[in-house]
């Protein structure tokens, strides 16, 4: 059985972060998300639009999706959730194209472990989640 990992904050689930999941399911016969905790999305955009058990709730919706782990990167990465789950294939969404693009002890410990990166996952970045929210708060914003 070959298990794929996907990982980010997803925050909010729409339609852009949808094919990177959908397509990573295509590289093996298990997906696991590696859902960012909400100090990560605190800590990395200011706020958190939805909180994690909301997002994960969502995520397990999904008939592709397996399994959803909460991951803390307070290192910027998700090292330490690749180790505990060793999966086969790391799927790198469309804004990840190289191993320069990613945190280096994310590709250090994939090495290491033999854990086969791909990356460009579901076409490139369509639209950021975080620039979502902020339309909507300027929307909002100006309708007050």
């Amino acid at each position: 059985m070959i298990t794929v990992a996907v990982a980010g904050g997803f925050d909010p689930l729409h339609g852009a972060p949808r094919a990177p999941i959908l397509a990573a399911r295509e590289l093996g016969d298990r997906l696991v998300v590696l859902l960012n905790c909400d100090e990560d999305m605190h800590r990395k955009k200011g706020f958190c639009f939805l909180p994690y058990r909301d997002r994960a709730a969502i995520l397990r919706e999904l008939r592709c999706v397996d399994e959803v782990r909460e991951i803390s990167d307070r290192d910027g990465s998700c090292g330490q959730a690749l180790v505990e789950l060793r999966p086969d294939i790391f799927a790198k969404g469309g804004d990840r194209s190289s191993d320069e693009t990613m945190p280096h002890n994310e590709v250090d410990i994939c090495r290491e472990l033999g854990i086969r990166i791909v990356y460009g996952v579901g076409g490139g970045k369509i639209q950021s989640s975080s620039e979502l929210v902020r339309r909507a708060q300027a929307h909002i914003k100006a309708r007050s």
